[in-house]
């Protein structure tokens, strides 16, 4: 996570790095952490709807927020149906947006 000396003007950037036993992943070798990055820096407009106060706290909650849909996805932890639909697009990546009316994740 990096932030610039102008935060929160200037949105905070993520790049990740995820270690499992099966090896490192990163947005160069796996989509679902290319579609993770992707939510955190070039959604982050809303996170931004309610000004510019915890900007950086709500980053950290939608990366856990996403880091939990990866986990329960990839099959890493038992399952507990955050979603209806698994996989989704010829990159088959994981829904990272959670619809907060219908109370699951959905894809974009």
């Amino acid at each position: 996570l990096t932030l610039s000396l102008d935060y929160p003007v200037t949105p905070p950037f993520t790049v990740l790095q995820i270690e499992s036993p099966t090896g490192t992943a990163t947005s160069h070798n796996d989509n679902n952490v290319r579609a993770m990055e992707e939510e955190l820096n070039v959604h982050i407009d809303q996170l931004y709807d309610q000004g510019v106060e915890y900007v950086l706290t709500k980053v950290v909650s939608k990366l856990c927020m996403c880091l939990d849909v990866y986990v329960e996805g990839m099959g890493l932890e038992p399952q507990i149906k955050f979603f209806i639909n698994k996989f989704k697009g010829p990159d088959n990546v994981l829904p990272y947006v959670y619809n907060s009316g219908k109370q699951y994740f959905q894809h974009r």
